[in-house]
């Protein structure tokens, strides 16, 4: 997946979200700066991987199933509301 972002936009949200601007929120202000990076080092590849109670798809077969539900939209239901095998 490619994410096109108009760069002057995002700044734009980078400074409204930022302490004293009109829509400071930190951990948004934190996201929008982390993609910007994300841009600025556009020759590198970029993996995104979550994280859900110390459960990551890399470690966990039930967690992958989960993920690839959500990815083709045909699970609603979130990981936390599951019942998970206990290991």
């Amino acid at each position: 997946m490619d994410l096109l972002i108009d760069e002057q936009l995002l700044n734009q949200f980078i400074k409204d979200t930022d302490d004293g601007g009109h829509l400071a929120h930190k951990a948004l202000h934190a996201l929008l700066k982390d993609m910007a990076m994300l841009g600025y080092l556009y020759r590198d590849e970029h993996t995104i991987t979550l994280v859900n109670n110390k459960v990551t798809a890399e470690d966990d077969e039930e967690y992958q199933k989960y993920l690839d539900q959500r990815a083709s939209w045909r699970q609603k239901v979130n990981w936390e509301d599951m019942e998970h095998d206990s290991d």
